[in-house]
């Protein structure tokens, strides 16, 4: 566990301040997850950087918001950076989470020294990014929302994939930070209908504005032969500076997986000396 967390809501994020020493790193999330889940990779890297993790509007202990376009997100990262003046920040980021972190890079005000993006959701072309999106807010919908407690939120999550592959660690920072008490119950902090909207939020799509990304990227992928991972290569060809990580035994949620793992291949992207 870090030593210590400060947050702070800044219009329709949360800010997670997990301290530490050094460059200044900020974390974002995937669809329907929360800046928590970073708990055990900011845990290793507090001793070298200085760590926040945000909540993605509607997201955690984010506000509920009507608008969850991509680029309105993009936009609630780079007001967190500015408000932060921190100097050159390193964005850690996951799958849409990832993404963002890329789209805020490319813009030409970015003050952005590094990216380490695990599977970033880049289609080729609309039709193919709306296709994959409406096919996981449907699934999304059917997410069980109703639990009596953390107890049977972790049991129910711990018997079903991907949740299932999980360190047993990082899957508890997802429960415990995931649900909220309501109404004698707990439900999902990001009901099924919210992270449905973020992956309807989809509204970039194409290669070529990654050439406007003036920073130095890792792109981390699984091995699999379709999603996310079929998609890293392109993405790094259209990147002026990156590179390809490629873990042959993981999946879209590898990071998650392997924490261990996670924290080694962020600080070898950040120069730190092991």
């Amino acid at each position: 566990m870090t030593a210590r967390e400060d947050a702070t809501t800044r219009g329709f994020v949360r800010v997670h301040d997990f301290g530490g020493q050094g460059p200044p790193v900020v974390m974002l999330h995937g669809a329907g997850f929360h800046g928590h889940v970073f708990t055990q990779l900011s845990s290793g890297l507090t001793a070298r950087a200085h760590l926040w993790a945000i909540d993605l509007r509607g997201h955690g202990g984010a506000p509920a918001a009507d608008d969850m376009g991509w680029s309105t997100m993009a936009d609630d990262v780079a007001d967190v950076i500015e408000t932060l003046a921190v100097g050159p920040i390193h964005l850690v980021g996951h799958s849409l989470g990832a993404t963002v972190a890329l789209m805020v890079a490319a813009r030409p005000d970015a003050s952005i020294a590094s990216v380490w993006a695990f599977e970033p959701v880049v289609f080729p072309d609309q039709a193919a990014g709306l296709g994959a999106a409406q096919h996981l807010a449907e699934r999304s919908r059917n997410r069980r929302n109703h639990f009596v407690g953390q107890q049977d939120a972790l049991d129910h999550f711990a018997s079903r994939p991907p949740f299932d592959s999980f360190d047993a660690t990082v899957l508890a920072d997802y429960v415990n930070h995931g649900i909220t008490e309501r109404d004698g119950g707990w439900e999902l902090s990001c009901p099924p209908g919210t992270e449905a909207g973020a992956y309807l939020g989809i509204d970039t799509f194409g290669f070529e504005w990654l050439a406007s990304v003036d920073a130095n990227v890792t792109v981390v992928a699984g091995s699999d032969a379709a999603g996310p991972a079929a998609l890293s290569q392109p993405i790094v060809d259209h990147l002026a500076d990156a590179t390809l990580e490629r873990w042959a035994d993981h999946d879209h949620f590898g990071l998650f997986v392997d924490p261990d793992r996670s924290v080694r291949s962020v600080r070898a992207h950040l120069g730190f000396d092991d």
